[in-house]
């Protein structure tokens, strides 16, 4: 039996979801999210819209998002997601 780590399916968060989560948890512009597994990059594009509502500048946005996912793949998926988004993507 091996003990490496296997990569997991995941279940997409509906962008609804990540709204509501967002909206409930970041209250203020100075907030930062930490999204440990990020798979498709819902709940952290919804944290940035938030933040951007509560006033924080696009040069902000890179010091108060982080992220890591397994998927190498995952991260360049992310900078997609934000670009068509409107958000920076050199997060």
């Amino acid at each position: 039996m091996s003990n490496a780590l296997q990569p997991r399916d995941f279940v997409p968060m509906p962008p609804g979801v990540a709204g509501l989560l967002a909206h409930w948890a970041l209250r203020s512009a100075d907030d930062v999210v930490l999204g440990p597994n990020f798979a498709s990059g819902t709940f952290l594009l919804e944290s940035a819209r938030r933040l951007q509502t509560l006033g924080t500048t696009d040069e902000r946005l890179a010091r108060q998002l982080h992220g890591s996912d397994s998927r190498p793949e995952a991260a360049v998926n992310l900078r997609q997601l934000f670009r068509a988004s409107g958000l920076p993507a050199d997060l």
